[in-house]
């Protein structure tokens, strides 16, 4: 499910996790980047109306490495400007408490 999937990726550890091989004296990091599958998807996700992108998320109609574009959807409502880590956090957060998507719209604007 990529409402759960986007949940963990959201979760911030506490403390610090060694990295791969530091342990042992060698410093190895590998960074993995989701990207939007391709960018017709992104400009029809990104297009969608505020309301539409956070039902949307909340619903788990999206795949993973889409939250940017959903993000930018949930942008084009003026009154929303928070970090992209806050708004997953909003979003998740809404998820957790069974909000519909009206309601997390508001809570991310009221939040801005």
């Amino acid at each position: 499910n990529p409402a759960i999937a986007s949940r963990l990726q959201s979760l911030r550890l506490v403390g610090r996790v060694a990295e791969l091989g530091s342990l042992g004296g060698v410093r190895t990091s590998h960074t993995i980047t989701m990207q939007t599958q391709n960018q017709e998807r992104f400009d029809r996700l990104r297009a969608l109306a505020p309301v539409d992108a956070v039902r949307a998320w909340l619903d788990g109609d999206f795949g993973i490495g889409d939250e940017p574009a959903m993000i930018a959807a949930i942008r084009r409502d003026t009154r929303v400007s928070l970090s992209d880590d806050d708004i997953t956090d909003a979003v998740c957060d809404a998820m957790d408490e069974s909000l519909d998507a009206p309601a997390c719209l508001e809570r991310l604007a009221a939040q801005s």
